[in-house]
């Protein structure tokens, strides 16, 4: 959690966001590899081309997306963000689903110890800033909601969707942010926009498509 965490916090600090998104993306590929190699899930073709799908929806999307040689420091952040990620979702997908522990503790250990660890290096090298209390608001709801109460969930699926579906679905993300802002702020989405959340949605749908007659099967 510190290493993910922390190597996005430094490649946002020297990329723009979409930058940041459009790497992130590909962190679906990296796990689908990890996850036939380290939990032996298997892959059906049509999973494949669903996440070929949905990773070429995301190019779509942030295209065009400049990327200064001089960033290569921050550039190589992000890189041992998106590894560090597929990392954690290989071994949450083990910690919930073999070692069958519930969700919440799972939650609070990680995310704790990740935390202090942020935390204490956060301080260490900005020490202590000065908040108002709509900011101690935000980091309040940040913290309860969009990380304690999410990651939860989270854990919570592992236990039943495979490592590759729960990392897909993530991607998600994009389509939900871009529609957000959208419909609550006003800001535009582009034709090629559009198409790139249609193209991410159909890999998602494809992919969880590939494993319904294994579930089905193992029901019966």
């Amino acid at each position: 959690y510190a290493i993910a965490q922390g190597a996005l916090y430094l490649g946002l600090a020297g990329n723009p966001a979409a930058t940041v998104s459009l790497m992130l993306n590909f962190t679906s590929v990296l796990v689908a590899f990890m996850g036939i190699l380290f939990l032996h899930e298997k892959l059906p073709w049509l999973g494949w081309g669903g996440i070929a799908l949905s990773t070429a929806g995301a190019v779509v999307f942030f295209y065009p997306v400049s990327i200064p040689a001089s960033h290569a420091a921050s550039l190589l952040a992000i890189s041992v963000g998106v590894l560090a990620n597929a990392a954690a979702v290989i071994l949450g997908r083990h910690i919930n689903h073999r070692e069958n522990l519930p969700a919440l503790p799972v939650t609070a250990i990680s995310m704790g110890v990740g935390g202090f660890v942020l935390l204490a290096v956060g301080l260490g090298i900005d020490g202590f800033p000065h908040l108002t209390w709509k900011l101690w608001t935000i980091i309040a709801w940040l913290a309860l909601v969009n990380t304690a109460f999410a990651f939860t969930l989270w854990n919570h699926t592992q236990r039943t969707l495979s490592a590759v579906e729960t990392s897909l679905i993530n991607n998600t993300i994009m389509v939900q942010i871009a529609l957000l802002v959208w419909f609550f702020l006003g800001e535009s989405v582009t034709g090629k926009q559009w198409l790139g959340m249609l193209l991410v949605l159909l890999g998602v749908a494809l992919l969880q498509l590939s494993f319904r007659p294994a579930r089905v099967g193992s029901r019966e």
